[in-house]
């Protein structure tokens, strides 16, 4: 199995353990539409104003996500036909996690709070302060306590809430003196209506994350499948380091076409759409020839198994290209949310999921094809709903 550099025990577990739950990553792209309050008439409490519903919502979204027993949790992985070690630890995680679970509630949030006011910098700093407490608390955790998977789980926790100590801190602590004048009773008005608003984001969000989620558990049903886990795992991990670059396209773009489309100023946002279209398609193909040059080498840094090396080797042209797809469909999805085509989108994920896992259900092989077509399925989906649903940012 892969080995990733982290405990020695149970290694083949501690995927699930950087996995944010997708429940609570609907929080991650609430209509950004809320944003036109206060950058179309200048009235800048309100940003803060529509953050507590945010905060609001999502904590009490929170519990659902974790309610489901997690001692469970490994039998049911175990039921579903993955090795009895696996489904044990996987389910030891799941208890260790619930305190992360929550943290997304309030950190996501308090992330597009400050990004809407153009603060990246600060979150970029605490999450290097994340990053830091990260690696010595696991560095201490893992390797001089012993403490195992359990210590990854526990550093993981630590690490999350830091992020969210530290963005809330900036903020009521005097880094937001036009936006945040201390809580307010009106983050009670209008929950249900909010509620209702951020959901069909966060089905989206859900849908586009699950479907990696199963495409790795359903190869755990294949003959040989520890060779075929570990190089499916090698290569979605390679292509989701390479996808936070978009991933940030895709909540800056959402947050400046909201913004510009709320001002009336249409040919601003079809620009901002545009230039982070170009970038994010020139930093995929940078990866991609990368990826391509050094095919036979970058899978050393997760393992180095033979039969493992030669599988990523076959799979690396496809890793490139979906990787170079990849960059463009979230630019897309941004332009989505910003734009408040969510509904529409969701439709049309479940229709192209729905096809996909019937596929998987009919033939289940491990076929890397399948993830780089389901890839460009998704993204010739997004161009269609652009050309046919916008004609403010594409067609003029």
């Amino acid at each position: 199995m892969v080995r990733v550099g982290l405990p020695k025990k149970n290694p083949k577990v501690l995927k699930p353990a950087f996995t944010i739950p997708p429940k609570l990553l609907q929080s991650l792209v609430e209509d950004p539409k809320w944003d036109e309050k206060g950058s179309v008439t200048q009235n800048y409490n309100s940003f803060g104003v529509v953050n507590d519903p945010n905060s609001l919502t999502d904590s009490l979204r929170a519990p659902p996500s974790v309610s489901d027993d997690p001692n469970d949790s490994g039998s049911d992985l175990e039921e579903d036909g993955q090795p009895h070690e696996v489904a044990e630890s996987s389910g030891i995680v799941a208890i260790w996690l619930i305190p992360l679970h929550f943290s997304f509630a309030f950190q996501f949030p308090l992330q597009r709070f400050l990004q809407c006011q153009l603060k990246t910098g600060v979150i970029a700093w605490v999450s290097l302060l994340g990053l830091v407490v990260n690696v010595v608390l696991s560095w201490l955790l893992v390797y001089v306590w012993d403490f195992g998977l359990i210590g990854a789980a526990i550093a993981l926790d630590v690490s999350w809430w830091v992020l969210v100590i530290g963005m809330f801190g900036y903020t009521v602590c005097g880094g937001c003196p036009l936006t945040w004048n201390g809580f307010s009773m009106e983050a009670f008005s209008g929950l249900w209506e909010f509620f209702k608003l951020s959901l069909a984001s966060g089905v989206m969000l859900c849908l586009e994350n699950w479907y990696y989620r199963i495409l790795l558990l359903m190869t755990g049903q294949l003959e040989n499948a520890t060779v075929a886990v570990d190089a499916l795992f090698v290569c979605m991990t390679i292509n989701g380091w390479e996808m936070m670059i978009p991933f940030a396209f895709f909540a800056g773009t959402g947050v400046r076409v909201a913004n510009e489309l709320g001002a009336g100023k249409w040919k601003s946002a079809k620009f901002a759409m545009q230039v982070s279209l170009v970038q994010s398609t020139v930093i995929g193909l940078i990866f991609c020839i990368l990826i391509v040059i050094f095919k036979r080498e970058f899978a050393y840094i997760f393992t180095s198994s033979t039969h493992v090396l030669q599988t990523v080797n076959d799979m690396s042209i496809l890793l490139g290209v979906s990787i170079v797809l990849n960059s463009v469909q979230p630019v897309l999805s941004g332009v989505a949310v910003g734009s408040g085509w969510q509904r529409l989108y969701i439709s049309r994920l479940v229709e192209k999921y729905g096809a996909d896992f019937q596929r998987m259900m009919m033939d289940i092989k491990l076929n890397p094809m399948q993830h780089s077509v389901g890839t460009l399925e998704k993204l010739c989906m997004s161009y269609y709903i652009y050309k046919n649903k916008n004609p403010l940012i594409v067609g003029r």
